[in-house]
């Protein structure tokens, strides 16, 4: 869903939000279908002409993603939150008896991009800062958390 309204003179407010759910829907498990851009017998994915098919969350996760932007003619200010929980399909077949003890495999991340456009050069700043919980890492352990930070500053040249 996008949304975009007129903010303040020549400034305009975007609001984007995308849920996608790849995970079996509740009678998958009683009828097994099996889940979203995975096959029983073609064990390395689906591909077109050698590109893999498929959603870059990957088969059984759940991702929501909201980005909040102000743009001028010339600028834009964004911020951005994603929340991604992967592969619940394998978590609910494998840990159903045991949810207490095992958090789902689960990432946040926030970011602040900054992007100006002039008529030969585009910049791009961007700051960002993602939290993982992975039943993967580290058995229940507290602090088994996972901080990532990450920086980025693109030039875009216009020839």
């Amino acid at each position: 869903m996008v949304k975009t309204s007129s903010f303040f003179n020549d400034l305009k407010i975007r609001f984007i939000y995308e849920h996608s759910s790849l995970a079996v829907w509740e009678t998958g498990f009683v009828r097994s279908s099996g889940s979203l851009y995975a096959h029983g017998l073609n064990k390395q994915g689906y591909t077109n002409n050698g590109q893999i098919i498929g959603a870059g969350i990957g088969p059984g996760s759940t991702a929501d993603y909201l980005n909040i932007s102000i743009l001028s003619e010339k600028s834009t200010l964004s911020l951005e939150y994603q929340r991604i929980r992967f592969n619940d399909d394998y978590f609910f077949r494998t840990f159903t008896s045991r949810i207490e003890t095992k958090p789902h495999d689960l990432e946040h991340q926030f970011g602040i991009i900054y992007d100006i456009k002039r008529s030969k050069v585009d910049l791009r700043f961007g700051i960002f800062q993602s939290l993982r919980y992975s039943y993967l890492f580290r058995d229940g352990i507290e602090g088994s958390e996972i901080f990532n930070s990450q920086a980025n500053f693109t030039i875009k040249y216009k020839l």
